[in-house]
């Protein structure tokens, strides 16, 4: 008796099933969701790698202005030289080429320079330091280099690729722009002014990406001649 009570009450039992439009419309949200949640995370890596290379630039320019500043305050003010030079070029691996043009910058002209050449105090060899792309024209499309190299002379000498040339910004870097003025004060202090354009390769962590945001500074520094 049991067995058959138990038999038709599963008989007439009713089950309750999820219908379409209840499946398409959870199917609707979880996709709404994934959407919203990829989208943030998108948005999180990107925020991500740009602090990191505004980070990687702003090493860069502190590196760059600790260096110059070490080289200028240890300089005869006379001793250092701004020059214009066009037609140079330099590859990744450091091979200087081109047919080069060099004009020095007069301080106070208002003229700007892409190389400095000065002779440390003690010292019989001059040091370079000077940006350079990858073409002749330095258009758009090139890679810029801040370069450094020793030379015994000043002028084309000094970075004609007969001397060991040291990359001094990093390969994950373009420079966009390094300008070079000089000024004179009245105590006899050359004071220069160097505006950096950097630009970094890689801001998308793994691709190489059309749109690079670039980071602009401006370093303002002066010899130590003693003034009395």
């Amino acid at each position: 008796m049991f067995i058959m009570c138990f038999k038709k009450s599963l008989k007439n039992r009713k089950y309750d099933g999820v219908s379409l439009v209840e499946m398409l419309i959870t199917m609707v949200i979880m996709v709404a969701v994934l959407l919203v949640t990829s989208v943030i995370l998108i948005t999180l890596i990107k925020a991500s790698a740009i602090s990191s290379a505004r980070t990687l630039s702003r090493n860069e320019t502190e590196f760059l202005s600790q260096l110059l500043q070490r080289y200028i305050e240890n300089s005869e003010a006379d001793e250092i030289h701004v020059y214009s030079v066009t037609g140079r070029t330099i590859d990744a691996d450091g091979n200087i080429g081109g047919s080069p043009v060099l004009a020095e910058v007069t301080a106070g002209s208002g003229d700007s320079g892409n190389e400095i050449q000065f002779r440390p105090i003690d010292s019989d060899k001059w040091i370079c330091i000077a940006m350079y792309c990858d073409n002749a024209s330095c258009n758009s499309n090139a890679i810029g280099y801040v370069v450094k190299s020793f030379s015994s002379a000043e002028g084309l000498s000094c970075l004609d690729g007969t001397n060991q040339v040291t990359f001094i910004t990093a390969d994950t870097v373009d420079l966009d722009n390094f300008e070079i003025q000089s000024y004179v004060d009245q105590s006899g202090n050359y004071s220069f002014i160097f505006d950096v354009t950097l630009k970094p390769i890689y801001w998308i962590p793994g691709r190489q990406s059309s749109f690079k945001p670039e980071y602009t500074r401006q370093l303002i520094l002066s010899t130590g001649k003693l003034t009395y």
